[in-house]
């Protein structure tokens, strides 16, 4: 093609982000809505399943449908308040949000439903290392590690604990 001396140059980033947030919002939209549909299909037919709600909520979460998740945690919960899945659920959200005494409170429920739970344990470590509570930090790292040493080890680097812990 003969030169017509124009210049070819890449759009704005400020155009072009938006139009691509639209399409993969669309996109993660249509995703979720179908998988949500999938779930509520068999759940139309085992509306009771405890189980099923909860992958339902999981997976609005994954989906930063917070609010929605945390609904159905609790809609799971009026079932059957010592469901342990959703109580330690409504803890990683409350952590995602920010929430740290309030996910804090959900993991002390849990620990109260299961003392000797080493994930439990774990997700409290992160909280109390994210209010920098440090010594009820290192109590509760204390107490994974004669649960669970090889799940306190592969954190320990993570979390930033030193050896002293043990």
């Amino acid at each position: 093609l003969p030169d017509d001396g124009g210049q070819i140059a890449m759009p704005a980033k400020e155009l072009v982000e938006p139009v691509i947030q639209k399409d993969i919002n669309y996109i993660v939209e249509r995703d979720l809505t179908r998988r949500l549909g999938l779930i509520d299909d068999i759940l139309k037919t085992n509306g009771g399943d405890l189980f099923l709600l909860n992958q339902k909520a999981v997976l609005c979460a994954k989906f930063q449908k917070y609010s929605e998740a945390e609904h159905i945690f609790q809609a799971i919960l009026k079932i059957n308040p010592d469901h342990l899945s959703s109580i330690v659920n409504l803890g990683n959200l409350a952590f995602l949000e920010t929430q740290y005494e309030k996910s804090l409170s959900y993991f002390e429920l849990a620990l109260s439903k299961r003392p000797n739970s080493p994930g439990v344990l774990l997700n409290m470590v992160l909280v109390y290392k994210q209010l920098g509570k440090t010594e009820e930090m290192k109590a509760r790292f204390l107490a994974l590690t004669r649960i669970d040493p090889q799940l306190a080890e592969r954190n320990k680097r993570v979390l930033a604990i030193e050896a002293s812990a043990d």
